[in-house]
């Protein structure tokens, strides 16, 4: 069903917060009723079966793994918490040469121009450091998306 381990993701976290009945019972009912399906469609049942067993595999993987992945594709208090919990802990990026809590602004911040002006350094430095940043994560990425794919595939 998905071309990639990035859509696997990002279909988990599109579809957690979704209702699974968005109409109202009855007219649900009465419109399923008239409607014909193919055995072979999913419903939103099957959706949301999905989208938690891809949160499965998720919530089993280390801690750095799983705040990166809620740091790339979780909602706005996600990414905070993610963040802080990155660049506390995470050992790579200790080695950035910019104190945590700077890193964790350049973290959250939205464009290079926002990084720039928060941390007081040029539109240039900002772009590295958060090239360095994503660099620094390479790992944790490909350990998420890597084990993903491969666990979608045995299944």
């Amino acid at each position: 069903m998905f071309n990639s381990p990035e859509q696997a993701v990002r279909f988990a976290f599109k579809v957690r917060h979704k209702s699974i009945i968005s109409k109202a019972h009855n007219v649900f009912i009465a419109k399923e009723k008239h409607e014909v399906k193919s055995r072979e469609a999913l419903s939103a049942y099957d959706f949301h079966a999905q989208g938690a067993m891809i949160f499965g595999f998720i919530e089993r993987l280390g801690q750095d793994e799983l705040a990166w992945t809620y740091w790339m594709y979780g909602d706005a208090n996600e990414r905070k918490v993610s963040a802080r919990m990155l660049s506390d802990t995470y050992p790579h990026l200790g080695s950035l040469g910019m104190d945590r809590s700077s890193v964790y602004q350049a973290m959250l911040s939205t464009s290079v121009r926002n990084c720039a002006s928060q941390l007081g350094i040029t539109n240039y430095r900002a772009w590295k450091l958060r090239r360095r940043i994503l660099d620094s994560m390479v790992p944790l990425e490909r350990r998420v998306l890597d084990g993903l794919w491969q666990w979608m595939g045995e299944e």
